[in-house]
């Protein structure tokens, strides 16, 4: 939905509008260049957003991984690559599916990648300032500059700030290099102070009144860590204790690093701390402006990625102060390790079919919008909930042959299919078109629903058109749709979700109108019978 705001901006407003959009109570003035590359060089798809949404997680994990390789040195390699796998599997966890998926969210990953990467470098200028090293200000200025544009890319990257100076007072830096980080972050509040979106404290949470109420905010911030728990082990009360615990321990760990044993604390465990602060931050940001909202939104998906650096900053600790009072439980150790590991696959599926239920009532939107029907309803929960940003987009992008326009399908509609598709005989697939409704709410518009199945190549078409009897392509319908009764029918079908749905931008009941599958060379059709249920043995095998 957020895309739709954005993209009505790059075409309705003026780039410096765009350059500095304001999202709620963040600034991504960062993040802006790169939607305008998106639309310009790989016209509006997405694919270089997605594409830089996992470089940059990459790159987290990357950045944790040589920490604690560092720590550890090169001789624990196969702890090492064991360590690897699990901080990947942690950051491209499909706890992450809005992030990972979702264009628009660059600008968490944005902020989130340049924090680690700022940390890595302000834990290391740390370790010269304790040998007595003189101050290195172009490292300095380098932090300074990363954590300005993790601020800029995202509102959390001001707690990397808060953290760095907790860090940099704590460890007692030569004033000049703490004053001169210290302008910076003032330079930065003063900036986001100027272009803040006042009109958020309206309709989100006043931070004022939210930070009144402590025990709100331990319980927010609570369900928040226990949201990636949660996530493993599919048990809200365990997920609860454990993140209760987990919070009680990060707590106790900041305590005595920043401030009991400061000047002896190692490298990594001060990298790691700086990770559980923004975990900490992130979570009292949220429920600070997000209060009013209740619990349940601290367990949104789209938090993953600070909640995540949470638990990887514990774990970095645990991995590094008990890894040697641990070596006598090696295999116990071992065999939580691969139960850990079995859960994060179950995760992982879970995740994997409530995305692909999402992902199709997303293309029911889509599908919406190409055949150009009023479905309200699915208009505005699964696209924009303000129809007329619709209708002003689909002309730009249509005319620039952008976004789903740039594919060849929504350019059938009103075309004659002797002019895109050679018709191949009936027996070439099976399928009918089974549902024309108007769903009680489209007014002289159709949705469609059907199954096909291509048999020459053994599997699902993607795409159906629907034809008039003058042979013109009125309609676009598209699979993906679980059909439980077709894969029983066919065993060959089963688990290929052969169902499609679609529209027509006309009445029902489609008096003349024919639903064709389009084939796996994407140049032939072949007709699909109407109102047939699949039956076994039917010749599908």
């Amino acid at each position: 939905m957020d895309m739709v705001s954005l993209q009505y901006i790059y075409f309705h407003a003026s780039i410096k509008e765009l350059l500095i959009f304001r999202d709620n109570e963040h600034l991504p003035f960062v993040a802006m260049p790169f939607f305008i590359m998106d639309n310009l060089l790989f016209k509006a798809s997405g694919v270089f957003l997605i594409a830089m949404l996992l470089a940059l997680n990459g790159l987290i994990a990357g950045l944790v991984t040589d920490e604690l390789r560092r720590a550890w040195g090169n001789r624990h390699k196969l702890s090492l690559a064991a360590a690897a796998s699990f901080v990947v599997m942690a950051l491209f966890w499909l706890i992450h599916y809005e992030n990972l998926l979702w264009p628009k969210q660059i600008h968490m990953y944005l902020s989130a990648a340049f924090f680690v990467l700022a940390s890595r470098v302000l834990v290391g200028i740390d370790e010269r300032m304790r040998s007595a090293a003189p101050p290195d200000w172009g490292r300095i200025m380098g932090v300074a500059a990363l954590f300005s544009a993790s601020t800029f890319s995202f509102g959390y990257g001001a707690i990397g700030w808060i953290a760095a100076l907790m860090l940099v007072v704590t460890g007692r830096w030569p004033w000049r290099a703490t004053w001169s980080l210290l302008a910076v972050f003032a330079l930065n509040a003063i900036v986001y102070a100027a272009f803040y979106n006042y009109s958020t404290l309206e309709y989100h949470s006043s931070p004022l009144t939210s930070i009144g109420s402590p025990l709100e905010l331990a319980k927010f911030t609570v369900v928040y860590f226990a949201s990636p728990a949660y996530a493993l082990l599919n048990n809200h009360m365990a997920a609860n204790l454990l993140s209760l615990a987990a919070s009680l321990a990060g707590l106790w760990i900041l305590f005595r690093n920043l401030l009991l044993r400061r000047h002896s604390v190692s490298r990594v465990e001060l990298f790691a701390c700086l990770l559980m602060l923004f975990g900490f931050g992130s979570a009292l940001m949220t429920g600070l402006s997000r209060m009013k909202f209740g619990l349940e939104v601290a367990t949104a998906p789209r938090y993953a990625i600070a909640q995540v650096q949470f638990w990887i900053g514990l774990w970095l600790i645990a991995a590094v102060t008990l890894r040697k009072p641990l070596q006598a439980w090696k295999t116990p150790i071992a065999l939580s390790c691969l139960a850990v590991a079995g859960l994060f696959v179950l995760s992982q599926v879970r995740y994997a079919r409530m995305i692909e239920v999402m992902s199709q009532a997303h293309w029911q939107g889509v599908l919406a919008v190409i055949n150009g029907v009023a479905d309200d309803d699915v208009l505005s929960r699964e696209i924009h909930p303000d129809r007329q940003a619709i209708e002003a987009l689909v002309p730009d992008f249509s005319k620039r042959h952008w976004s789903v326009y740039a594919n060849p399908q929504p350019w059938w509609l009103g075309q004659p299919t002797r002019d895109l598709f050679r018709v191949e005989a009936a027996d070439r697939c099976r399928g009918s078109l089974d549902l024309v409704s108007d769903l009680g709410r489209l007014k002289g518009q159709s949705y469609v629903e059907g199954w096909a199945w291509d048999k020459q190549a053994g599997r699902t078409p993607e795409w159906v058109v629907l034809v008039d009897g003058a042979g013109i392509v009125r309609g676009l319908a598209r699979s993906g749709l679980k059909r439980p009764d077709v894969e029983r029918a066919f065993s060959a079908a089963a688990g290929s979700a052969p169902g499609w749905h679609g529209y027509v931008a006309a009445p029902t009941p489609l008096a003349g109108t024919e639903a064709y599958a389009v084939l796996a060379d994407g140049t032939s059709i072949c007709q699909l019978t109407r109102n047939a249920p699949p039956k076994a043995g039917d010749g599908v095998h």
